[in-house]
């Protein structure tokens, strides 16, 4: 049961609401531990992992599903019938651009911003399925910035 506890923030009082006898911050925080609870409720394994790995495991499932929307349009695309070994390492490096995507979200806006910035993790999980539906343009771009990045340092390396 909700129950309001309203006091004027512009005389120093606080904002909290109470749900099944906890007081919380507001309503956002509330729906976030209902939302968890509920998360927790069907992958319960979840609660053990650390932080990083389920962002890791989050961006490397979108990435294989935007993998797996990829071999399905060229499966449609080109008449093919037959299941090749192909596709499931295609699967596998879908994986792998979603988990570099993710880096890449994390590393631009250390790079351009001072200071704390948050990641909209939704628009994370949309570059990572794209960046597994388009796996191939994917890798290629981020091979080309590696090639960048290794050519500047070995021309300023003395020899």
């Amino acid at each position: 049961m909700f129950s309001l506890l309203l006091n004027c923030p512009i005389y120093g009082g606080a904002y909290t609401v109470e749900f099944e006898g906890v007081k919380y911050k507001n309503y956002d925080v509330i729906i976030e531990h209902v939302t968890a609870r509920n998360y927790f409720y069907f992958f319960s394994w979840v609660r053990f992992l650390p932080n990083f790995a389920i962002l890791f495991l989050t961006a490397g499932s979108f990435g294989i599903l935007g993998g797996a929307s990829a071999i399905t349009r060229s499966y449609i695309i080109n008449n093919k019938t037959d299941v090749e070994i192909k596709n499931l390492l295609e699967l596998s490096l879908s994986f792998f651009m979603g988990i570099a995507i993710l880096g890449v979200a994390y590393i631009i806006p250390s790079v351009l911003v001072e200071g704390d910035s948050s990641l909209k993790m939704t628009s994370v999980m949309f570059l990572c399925f794209f960046a597994g539906l388009f796996y191939e343009k994917t890798f290629s771009w981020i091979s080309g910035i590696f090639d960048g990045v290794t050519k500047n340092v070995n021309k300023a390396q003395p020899e």
